[in-house]
């Protein structure tokens, strides 16, 4: 049985709590409990079979509000799983289409969908390794930077591959 983070008393606790002759008092100090905790036990009355009674209730909402509406999560989850872009993009391709959109809510979408992260490759191929390269060998990469006052920047990255 998975009892919740707030839980103090079990199962086999909470019956002996509504089933017992002591006083809330003494009953409180048994259990290491609130005189609170000991009346709700007492007084509990649910019409439901009596082994279910006692279980463990789960703690979070009862229902459960989104920023987002059922489509527009849809349209996010759809659009990961066909192009897999990473969540910034993600955000920066939709933002004009849904009005209420922000990264937080996409990554709560992504993550409730478990689309949170990129699924390992189906055909095999793992993460490759880099193979072993002499000293003085350098990756280099070039990529742009916005324009500042108009004028195109670019950044050159140069990696030694042997020590990195």
């Amino acid at each position: 049985m998975r009892y919740h983070n707030n839980a103090v008393t079990n199962k086999n606790q909470r019956k002996e709590i509504f089933y017992s002759q002591e006083n809330y008092r003494t009953l409180a100090e048994k259990y290491s409990v609130s005189l609170a905790t000991i009346h709700n036990w007492k007084n509990y009355d649910l019409p439901v079979k009596t082994e279910e009674r006692f279980r463990d209730r789960a703690c979070g909402p009862k229902r459960v509000s989104y920023a987002l509406g059922k489509w527009e999560r849809k349209l996010i989850c759809g659009l990961r799983q066909m192009e897999w872009i990473s969540l910034d993009d993600l955000v920066i391709v939709l933002d004009g289409l849904i009005p209420k959109l922000n990264r937080s809510n996409v990554y709560r979408t992504l993550k409730r969908n478990s689309l949170n992260r990129k699924p390992k490759n189906e055909n095999g191929k793992g993460k490759g390794t880099f193979k072993k390269y002499d000293p003085g060998y350098i990756h280099m990469d070039v990529f742009y930077l916005p324009k500042l006052n108009g004028k195109r920047a670019y950044v050159f990255a140069a990696v030694d591959r042997t020590t990195k």
